[in-house]
C-alpha cells in the first residue's frame, strides 16, 4: 500500500498554499506515524514549492544595449520580498512584505496583520510599518473594516501613524463605500485627513463609479478636493475602463478636468492579454492649454502579458507619446519595462509601472 499517493502537477497550481497550510495544521495538531509524517512533510514542501514565484522587472540598457534587472520580487506563503542592485552591484532589500490571519471571530470578524520593512540603499533596515485590520461582513454583501497601521520609530518603539475605516454597503444595483482616513495632528491627537465617498450603479457589464475625495480647507473644515468617475464595460474578452479625473485649478480654485485614461483590454484564448491606456490632457505636453478645445491625447501606454514556451509570463510595458513639433500624432512605441514571473504565475494580471515614472525618458 502506499502511503503516499498523491503526486503533484501543474494543475494544482494556485490551490497548493492551502494545502500546504492544511498539512502543517494537521501536522501541528495531530499525531501521525513517521513514515506518515515524512510523507506529510514532503507534500507540504511540495506544495509550498508550487506556489512560490520569482518576478523579475528589466528595462532596456540605453548605454551598452541589452537589458538591466530594475527589481526582482520572490513570493511564497504570504511574503514578498523586492530586491534590487546597489551602486557597487550587490544585489540588497528594497523592501519585504509579510501578511497573515490573526484570529477569526465567532461573528465573522477577520483580523489580519501586515508588516511592510522598507530598507535604505545600502540594505539596512530604515523603517517598519505594521498594519493591524479587523474586517466584518454584514448582511446584503456590505462589510466594515478598520484598520490602524503603526510606524516603528528609531527607539525601536511603535507609534500609531494612521487610523482608516471603510464601510461599505449594498442596496440592489447600488454599492456606496465611505472611507475615513485619520492621521495624529500637530498636537498629537488623530485628526480627520481624508475622507472619500465612492458610489457604483450597474452590473458587471456595464458599471459606473463617481468617487469624490474630501480634505481639511483652511476654514476647519473639509472640502472636495478631487473628483473621479470610472465608467467600466465588459463584452466578451473585451473590457473599456474609463477613468476621468477632476482636481482643482484656475484663479477660484473649482474642479476642472484633468486627465482621462481610457484603457482597452482584450483576452486571446490562449491567456495572452492586451491593454492600450489613451491618456487625455487638456492640452499636450509643450502647448497652451485652450479651454474651448477637446481633450488632447498625449500617450499611449501599452502591456502586453503572454505565457512563454518554458512556462514563464513576460509582461511587457511600452509607451507612444507626442511631441512639442507635432501634438497631433503620436510617435513610435518605445519599450520601458519587461516583468517576467516564473513559478505560480497562472493567475498573474496584466501590470504595468507607475506611468509618470516609468514613461520618463
Amino acid at each position: 500500500m502506499k502511503l503516499c499517493p498523491l503526486t503533484a502537477s501543474p494543475e494544482t497550481r494556485g490551490t497548493t498554499e492551502p494545502v500546504a497550510a492544511s498539512l502543517r495544521e494537521f501536522l501541528a495538531s495531530a499525531r501521525p506515524t513517521p513514515a506518515l509524517r515524512r510523507c506529510l512533510l514532503t507534500l507540504a514542501a511540495v506544495a509550498s514549492a508550487l506556489a512560490q514565484s520569482t518576478t523579475t522587472t528589466y528595462t532596456p540598457d540605453l548605454l551598452n544595449g541589452g537589458s538591466i534587472a530594475l527589481t526582482t520580487s520572490n513570493s511564497s506563503d504570504h511574503t514578498q520580498s523586492q530586491i534590487a542592485q546597489s551602486l557597487n552591484g550587490v544585489a540588497v532589500p528594497l523592501e519585504k512584505h509579510e501578511e497573515r490571519v490573526i484570529s477569526r471571530s465567532a461573528d465573522g470578524t477577520v483580523t489580519t496583520e501586515s508588516i511592510v520593512r522598507k530598507y535604505d540603499p545600502t540594505g539596512q533596515l530604515a523603517s517598519t510599518e505594521r498594519t493591524v485590520t479587523e474586517q466584518r461582513a454584514i448582511p446584503g454583501g456590505g462589510s466594515t473594516v478598520n484598520s490602524t497601521t503603526y510606524r516603528t520609530n528609531i527607539d525601536g518603539g511603535e507609534q500609531p501613524v494612521e487610523r482608516r475605516s471603510v464601510d461599505t454597503h449594498v442596496s440592489g444595483s447600488t454599492t456606496a463605500v465611505n472611507t475615513i482616513v485619520e492621521r495624529p495632528g500637530v498636537e498629537g491627537g488623530f485628526q480627520t485627513t481624508e475622507k472619500r465617498i465612492a458610489v457604483t450603479e450597474g452590473t458587471d457589464a456595464q458599471k459606473t463609479t463617481a468617487e469624490s475625495v474630501y480634505r481639511p480647507d483652511p476654514n476647519g473644515g473639509l472640502a472636495e478636493a478631487e473628483r473621479k468617475v470610472i465608467a467600466e464595460t465588459h463584452s466578451g474578452a473585451r473590457t473599456v475602463v474609463t477613468t476621468t479625473l477632476y482636481q482643482p485649478g484656475g484663479a477660484v480654485g473649482a474642479l476642472q478636468f484633468q486627465e482621462r485614461r481610457v484603457a482597452t483590454t482584450t483576452a486571446a484564448s490562449d491567456g495572452s492579454k492586451t491593454s492600450i491606456v489613451d491618456v487625455y490632457a487638456p492640452a499636450a505636453d509643450g502647448h497652451v492649454e485652450d479651454a474651448s478645445s477637446p481633450p488632447q491625447l498625449k500617450q499611449e501606454q501599452i502591456t502586453t502579458h503572454e505565457k512563454r514556451p518554458d512556462g514563464s509570463y513576460a509582461d511587457v510595458f511600452s509607451i507612444r507619446e507626442t511631441n512639442v513639433n507635432d501634438a497631433a500624432h503620436l510617435g513610435p512605441a518605445r519599450v520601458i519595462t519587461q516583468t517576467v514571473c516564473t513559478g505560480n504565475c497562472d493567475t498573474a494580471p496584466v501590470r504595468a509601472p507607475v506611468p509618470d515614472a516609468a514613461a520618463k525618458p
